[in-house]
């Protein structure tokens, strides 16, 4: 039902190299497609990209110099007073970059927030970084086919992790049904793997005694008890069927 261990991070590594190709020809399209910026979507584009701050522009070109793309530094000037005046305006792939840079810095803020959530400035900056997505994925189709691919493999990656944390005493119920709401067969797969992981992990820690040598056994029981509980059993029902 669950299927074999292979290890959170082998999970992820495989997901990231079976869709590489697909994500590489996805880009590559997006990329090579112009922008209209005298259109209501160009403008509603360049109106967004006023607001990102400086601190993401160079975050933006740091990484694109990382990745070998260095032709493509986004040419910005930064007011005193801290305005964007783009001396060239930003084609398909700098545009994706500086959601990239958004995204970064609002995730470095999640969970830092009251009660753990997300800070005013960090959803500010994801705000920024979903309108900006959106309204490029309108003017560029194919740029939404891009990020449909990618986010493909994030989310598999994402739902392995959280399979693998499923059975831990601190994850509720409730994070569980929260997490799987409108995940895919693919995502549900991954954490169901996930949760096969977790499982081993925990019976190849079971030690043998003198009393009692038999480790198939001690590591048989340590599985029964750990799936023996309500919580547990509720949990792996709803990744299973999520009728529960």
């Amino acid at each position: 039902i669950l299927g074999l261990p292979s290890g959170t991070n082998t999970m992820a590594r495989n997901v990231r190299q079976s869709t590489a190709s697909a994500r590489d020809k996805a880009y590559t399209a997006a990329y090579s497609k112009p922008i209209d910026y005298s259109g209501g979507r160009g403008r509603a584009l360049e109106r967004f990209l006023k607001r990102v701050p400086d601190s993401a522009i160079k975050d933006a070109n740091e990484l694109m110099r990382l990745e070998g793309v260095e032709s493509s530094q986004i040419m910005a000037r930064i007011g005193d007073d801290g305005s964007v005046a783009y001396e060239v305006m930003p084609d398909v792939r700098q545009i994706d970059y500086i959601a990239r840079a958004l995204g970064g810095v609002a995730d470095k803020a999640d969970g830092q927030g009251k009660l753990g959530g997300q800070t005013p400035l960090g959803r500010g900056y994801q705000s920024l970084q979903k309108s900006i997505r959106k309204t490029l994925r309108a003017e560029v189709p194919e740029y939404g086919n891009a990020l449909d691919v990618a986010s493909d493999a994030i989310s598999r990656v994402k739902a392995g992790e959280a399979g693998e944390a499923m059975l831990r005493p601190g994850t509720t119920r409730e994070v569980v049904r929260e997490s799987l709401a409108g995940a895919s067969k693919a995502e549900r797969d991954a954490m169901k793997q996930g949760v096969r992981t977790y499982i081993d992990d925990q019976i190849s820690n079971v030690t043998s005694t003198l009393t009692d040598p038999d480790i198939d056994a001690r590591e048989a029981l340590k599985a029964l008890r750990m799936m023996s509980t309500r919580a547990n059993q509720t949990k792996v029902c709803q990744a299973n069927t999520n009728s529960k």
